[in-house]
């Protein structure tokens, strides 16, 4: 009698696990056939990413960077060559200035 007992209520617990088991699954299909907002709980959501670019965009933004950086250069280096000319024309005017000078001093000179 203890043995057919024993072998008894293992079976009884199996059985309400297999129930509560089965009911848990129908009940878990049903929830997600429904898609119904009202039926849903709100879930927990990530703050907006506002900033999203794809490697590529950021690639292409960092060679549109890299452009404008050498294009500032560019200009710089041609607003300093431009300096550099009329620096140069200013100092040969004042060559011949002087060599003009020095040419009448000699003239003199050699009377």
């Amino acid at each position: 009698m203890c043995s057919n007992h024993g072998n008894q209520a293992p079976r009884a617990t199996f059985a309400s696990f297999a129930i509560s088991r089965n009911y848990c699954r129908r009940a878990a299909a049903d929830n997600s056939v429904s898609h119904s907002p009202s039926n849903r709980t709100p879930k927990a959501r990530s703050p907006k990413v506002t900033d999203r670019r794809s490697p590529c965009t950021l690639t292409s933004e960092k060679v549109k960077e890299q452009l404008n950086q050498l294009e500032s250069w560019k200009k710089r280096a041609h607003e300093d060559a431009e300096e550099a000319k009329k620096q140069l024309a200013e100092m040969s005017k004042k060559l011949q200035e002087s060599e003009k000078q020095l040419d009448e001093i000699s003239a003199s000179k050699e009377f």
